[in-house]
């Protein structure tokens, strides 16, 4: 057994009250254990790549003064039914413009994210993105694409002040949204209204990340695809987040596994056909929070990508090149407060009180 950290905090995984672990490496795998006083001790996995976690943790995050952006789950409501949400808990009270405006005039950062639920089932979004805008915020939308696939819909929303949007964009195939979301419309629907938002997104200018949750033998073997559509797609795309699918929140009792950040890694480079060193110093850009980001470039070729490639020189006019944005998210049993440095708060209103962005999601799951 090596000891990597032995003094850092965790989460008790009965109370959720903080509680001292420490970070081993045992037999292949990086280990969080925990004890709690009241109820004991408890293991988790963070790593079943202690390199990949070393050198990970061995990166320095961007410097960064307090938390630049606060995420306000703003209704618990959707107009979808996905069986992979995080925060489903639609009977949860929606925040009123004044519960709203209280957590907003309290965060010193800059930019104010809009979750849920979806966003854009509250009917007075428009309201409550004037209100930020006029007290000096800017405004990001989280959104599964379904409202906004209505141009005259989303230029309101801009009319109103939103800046950018997070994309819910998992995967390139209808037959994907038929198996995880049970929505009122089918997955060729859904997938066209994702494309249809992302049109409308460029047109009115608004800068977008696709936001894409790999699930193991789902949508795993389409990173490349995503990749190439969001590079064909840079003129409305300006990054590529790829999470990995956690059990947590509202999906914590299920019986379905996620990848770690390592195995994110690892897909990212075998699917782009990247060597893994070579992502690791050519096209490495930082690290923030539990994420890695990486500028990849690849050779375009009559319009269409021709290959992925690791030596590409970044002047050669064919080349283009894409942000592509790993994030690990880690759960109740994984989690190591000491060591997710992150410039993302979340608010959580049962508490009136900003937590860093994953401790506040996983304290979330009391609520549900």
């Amino acid at each position: 057994m090596d000891i990597i950290n032995k003094d850092t905090q965790s989460l008790c995984n009965i109370c959720y009250e903080e509680v001292p672990a420490r970070v081993i490496e045992e037999n292949g795998q990086v280990l969080l254990i925990k004890r709690c006083p009241k109820h004991g001790e408890f293991t988790g996995i963070i790593e079943n790549n202690p390199d990949f976690y070393k050198w990970f943790i061995g990166l320095k995050p961007d410097d960064y003064s307090g938390f630049s952006s606060l995420q306000i789950p703003v209704t618990y409501k959707c107009n979808l039914n996905c069986e992979y949400c995080y925060s489903r808990r639609p009977e949860g009270k929606d925040l009123d413009m004044d519960e709203i405006t209280d957590a907003v005039n309290f965060f010193h950062g800059e930019n104010i994210e809009l979750s849920g639920g979806e966003p854009t089932v509250r009917e007075d979004l428009e309201s409550v993105i004037a209100r930020i805008r006029g007290l000096g915020k800017k405004v990001t939308m989280m959104t599964n694409g379904v409202r906004i696939s209505d141009i005259r819909y989303l230029r309101r929303l801009k009319s109103a002040g939103l800046n950018s949007v997070y994309l819910s964009f998992d995967s390139l195939r209808s037959e994907f949204y038929n198996i995880m979301v049970k929505a009122p419309s089918d997955g060729e629907k859904l997938l066209e209204q994702k494309k249809q938002s992302l049109i409308n997104l460029g047109t009115e200018g608004i800068k977008t990340i696709l936001s894409s949750t790999i699930y193991p033998g789902l949508n795993d073997k389409e990173i490349s695809d995503l990749f190439i559509f969001s590079l064909n797609n840079k003129q409305n795309i300006c990054q590529l987040r790829l999470r990995n699918y956690v059990r947590i929140g509202a999906d914590r009792s299920r019986d379905r596994h996620g990848y770690l950040l390592s195995d994110l890694f690892e897909l990212l480079s075998n699917r782009l056909n990247i060597d893994k060193e070579v992502l690791k110093t050519t096209f490495l850009k930082g690290r923030m929070g539990r994420s890695v980001i990486f500028s990849i470039h690849a050779i375009n070729n009559d319009e269409e990508i021709a290959s992925i490639a690791g030596e590409v020189n970044g002047d050669n006019n064919n080349t283009q090149t894409l942000t592509v944005k790993i994030v690990g998210w880690p759960t109740l049993d994984n989690i190591d407060l000491n060591e997710i440095k992150t410039p993302a708060a979340l608010y959580l209103p049962e508490r009136r009180k900003s937590y860093k962005i994953f401790h506040g999601m996983i304290l979330g799951e009391k609520y549900l």
